[in-house]
């Protein structure tokens, strides 16, 4: 959603009124046709194109977070990494605790193997989910913009003979 004027402007709602208003014309008797408000539904369009891009730069947003979430997460697990190496050393190096650090090394590097798997997972279904409802509303979106179209042309005369 956008701001305009203090108020969200959501697009399904503009797609609402655009269709509102074509459905709303008046008809011409002895004619399928129908007049409509053509000043309000060139308005309507105009302003559903100037919000739509905003709806497409939400999806960039979305993507950009999960890449952000993805590399905070491998830069962690990385320092995780290091972190239970240096450990691991530092074990080995103390009164000949070979085994219980190679031990406390393997447990240290498999957890964190396993948070890093599953914060790379959370920020893949946090971007499916925000991508997939933005996939809906921008369908939506089009479905009602191709009826208001179809519509419109339906009602326009196609020749001047008619």
């Amino acid at each position: 959603m956008n701001e305009e004027g203090g108020r969200a402007i959501d697009i399904l709602q503009l797609l609402d009124n655009l269709e509102d208003t074509i459905t709303g014309g008046w008809p011409v008797p002895g004619m399928k046709r129908g007049m409509v408000d053509v000043d309000k539904a060139t308005g309507l369009i105009e302003s559903i194109r100037a919000h739509l891009p905003a709806e497409i730069e939400s999806a960039r947003e979305i993507a950009a977070e999960r890449e952000r979430l993805l590399d905070e997460a491998s830069a962690e697990a990385q320092h995780m990494v290091e972190n239970a190496q240096r450990q691991a050393a530092e074990l080995v190096q103390q009164e000949g605790l070979y085994r219980t650090a190679e031990r406390q090394a393997r447990a240290l590097l498999e957890q964190t193997a396993e948070q890093a798997d599953r914060i790379r997972a959370e920020a893949d279904a946090y971007a499916v989910e925000s991508l997939q409802s933005l996939e809906i509303r921008l369908e939506q979106t089009l479905a009602t913009v191709q009826n208001g179209l179809a519509t419109l042309q339906a009602r326009t005369p196609q020749d001047d003979n008619e």
